[in-house]
């Protein structure tokens, strides 16, 4: 080898895998990359974040580093304070909080004059309900929204020589009084503002109200509902004049003459029916001696009684209705009842929409 300048590359020229001889040996490269832990750098990565996310990997069921198992492992000395917790510690670390629960809930009450409480006056078009009452003993409460549906009212009566029927602008106006400050108003009196206008279409021996928008919403929810006062207006504010429906009786005992006066009975205040006109009443709670009696008059398929005066009524055709001017109570009083007069009555539902603190069915609110 004398003479000859000695090669730079000892083992050969080099080649894209290190350097050879030529003879199958081969250096390694010089320049060999460390070999970097990926999973190990997230884990470190991750404990300097503090416990938001080890709590969220907790929940997801991973741990820091998941790390291949033919990768040989390393230890790390790290800071107690930065380390994951264990599972004690994971449970008792609070959950984030929960977004609130709520729902959509509604509640169905029927109204029906019948029932109506002591302050109402038809007369006025003034009707008030128990809510308490009429919704097994729960107040409605957090209100959005209002519906009705059609429904009938009776026949007002006018001095047809001069004046024309009292619906006669084909339109009503149903004010919830209870609910101030959330309602139509029209040329700013407060004996014009309403929450439903119907158009009133006739039925015969009634009139039939057909809303003509079924549903209010409010713009802030009722907080709470015990009591429903109800107004009914015709346009030009004039509050409409209905009959009383319900009434306190007593039999008229003795008769103040021959029969038929032994078949009367009086109500406590002017019933306001046609003299001479007959109507379909019912009576509840006849109270008499005589249980033959009581079980005739309090017959739920109810009487033809005929108005004689403004505050008398006559049995005209009940079968043994000739004993009520004879008849006392076991206590040797006159006997009472109450009766309803059928033609008067008015009865509607109102869907009320509720707002509720926990998930129910959830109607949309829409």
């Amino acid at each position: 080898m004398s003479g000859q300048r000695p090669s730079p590359h000892p083992y050969g020229p080099p080649h894209a895998y290190g350097y050879g001889n030529g003879n199958g040996n081969v250096m390694p490269p010089r320049n060999v990359r460390k070999e970097i832990d990926v999973h190990e750098l997230l884990r470190q990565e991750i404990n300097q974040q503090g416990d938001e996310i080890p709590y969220r990997l907790h929940k997801s069921g991973t741990t820091a580093s998941q790390k291949n198992p033919n990768q040989p492992q390393r230890t790390q000395q790290r800071n107690p304070q930065s380390q994951a917790p264990d599972a004690q510690q994971l449970a008792r670390s609070p959950a984030p909080p929960k977004k609130a629960d709520y729902g959509i809930s509604d509640s169905y009450v029927y109204l029906d004059s019948t029932n109506k409480v002591e302050g109402s006056d038809p007369s006025t078009g003034l009707y008030i309900f128990d809510i308490l009452g009429l919704n097994n003993g729960f107040p409605i409460e957090n209100i959005i929204e209002a519906e009705v549906s059609s429904f009938y009212v009776p026949l007002i009566n006018t001095d047809i020589t001069f004046q024309p029927e009292f619906f006669a602008f084909r339109r009503i106006f149903l004010d919830m009084e209870t609910i101030g400050g959330q309602q139509y108003v029209n040329s700013g009196s407060i004996d014009r503002k309403f929450h439903f206008e119907f158009e009133v279409e006739n039925a015969g021996s009634a009139f039939k109200l057909e809303p003509v928008t079924k549903k209010f919403v409010f713009t802030q929810p009722v907080r709470d509902l015990t009591q429903l006062r109800l107004r009914f207006r015709v346009p030009l504010g004039k509050k409409v004049t209905f009959n009383q429906d319900v009434f306190a009786v007593n039999s008229v005992n003795p008769a103040p003459g021959p029969p038929p006066a032994d078949r009367w009975v009086k109500t406590q205040e002017k019933h306001g029916l046609v003299i001479g006109s007959q109507y379909a009443v019912v009576f509840r709670d006849f109270n008499s001696s005589s249980s033959l009696l009581n079980e005739t008059i309090n017959n739920l398929n109810g009487h033809l009684v005929q108005a004689i005066d403004e505050n008398t009524v006559e049995l005209t055709s009940t079968p043994n209705a000739n004993l009520i001017a004879s008849t006392p109570t076991p206590a040797g009083t006159i006997p009472s009842a109450t009766m309803y007069v059928i033609p008067h009555r008015i009865a509607m539902t109102i869907r009320f929409r509720t707002i509720k603190d926990k998930l129910t069915n959830f109607v949309q609110p829409v």
